[in-house]
């Protein structure tokens, strides 16, 4: 039960930091919302053709 905590917190964390290293990213324009897109749409497609 503790360990689950743990994890859950860790997993949490970690996400937050990810959220807040993608807008300061967005912010100040070193990733732009349309290469995120196209990127988005590359890893879909490879996703998709793995399964085949």
């Amino acid at each position: 039960m503790l360990l689950d905590k743990y994890q859950m917190l860790l997993m949490v964390g970690i996400l937050f930091l990810m959220s807040i290293f993608s807008i300061i990213s967005i912010k100040t324009g070193s990733v732009s919302i349309e290469n995120l897109e196209r990127n988005k749409e590359l890893i879909i497609q490879d996703a998709l053709n793995e399964e085949d």
